[in-house]
Parts: structure tokens; sequence; C-alpha cells
């Protein structure tokens, strides 16, 4: 696969939890909600909402750099265009261009400040 645009309609599902990730997603424009399936509950109309992304903000790494299944589920709430990147393209960004690799990790803390903060909140 290479790298390509793709546009999602709103509410369309771009990949689900426990997916297995083959590629991740800078948003160009448009929003993504990023959902959880709530605990004890199987069902994908079930979930919370733990991100709102919009536009230059990059989802679906995590699957790309540990080969795990999608740890939550990501939807189109608008009419959203973004870049596709193959993981193959991911990992050989990573180790060449270490300055495009510091923004996915950037990306990845925030993500994790903003859910320890909802966990402390909440527990």
């Amino acid at each position: 696969m290479t790298i390509a645009e793709t546009v999602f309609e709103k509410e369309e599902v771009i990949f689900s939890e426990g997916d297995l990730g083959a590629d991740c997603f800078r948003i160009i424009e448009g929003a993504v909600e990023i959902r959880l399936r709530s605990p004890g509950f199987m069902k994908a109309d079930r979930s919370n909402v733990v991100a709102t992304l919009g536009a230059g903000e990059v989802f679906g790494e995590m699957s790309v750099i540990d080969h795990g299944p999608r740890s939550a589920t990501a939807v189109a709430i608008a009419r959203t265009r973004c870049v596709r990147y193959p993981a193959e393209h991911v990992v050989d960004l990573i180790r060449t261009h270490p300055e495009e690799a510091f923004e996915i990790i950037k990306s990845l803390v925030t993500r994790l400040r903003s859910a320890n903060r909802k966990l402390s909140r909440t527990g």
C-alpha cells in the first residue's frame, strides 16, 4: 500500500477496536472521535469518547508501532480527509526523519496525559 489521501463521510467508522492495524492517518480536514467500548459492554454503540481530533493530528499509530490490535474505534464526525500512511512508511519515517517521529511521539504523549487526567478524575 502507498501513501494515499482518503475521505471518510460523517459517522463512517475508520477502524474498530480490536482490528489489526496496517496503517495510520493524519487528518487534513474534518474531525475524528476516538471511542472506547464501555466496560462490561461488547456492543460498538456503547462507547465513551476519549478524544476528538482535528486537522494536523495523527491517529492509529499505536497499532503500527507495536503491531497490536486497535485499542479504540475511530469514527469520522464530519466529512474528513486524511492521509493514510502504511506501516512500512511510518517505520521508515521514524528511522529517517526524527522530526516527524517526534511529532508522532508528541501525539502519543498528549493522549496519554489526557487519559491519565480522565482516569484520575474517575477513580
